[in-house]
């Protein structure tokens, strides 16, 4: 697992921060196929979370 998902990541709001993001790699996400690219992050599991997210054309959700 990715070591960035671990910790808080970028949750001073009241820092500014600039990512480029093309120079970050895609991180699987539990979907099987779909992939993102976390830009903050409070708590692993919970909390708040920004992220890119990729998903491929015609992907359903499952219920």
């Amino acid at each position: 697992m990715n070591p960035l998902l671990n910790i808080n990541l970028h949750m001073d709001f009241s820092e500014r921060v600039v990512i480029d993001s093309n120079d970050m790699d895609w991180l699987p996400s539990p979907l099987e196929g779909v992939t993102h690219k976390p830009l903050a992050r409070e708590n692993q599991e919970s909390g708040h979370a920004t992220s890119i997210v990729l998903i491929p054309f015609r992907f359903t959700f499952q219920r």
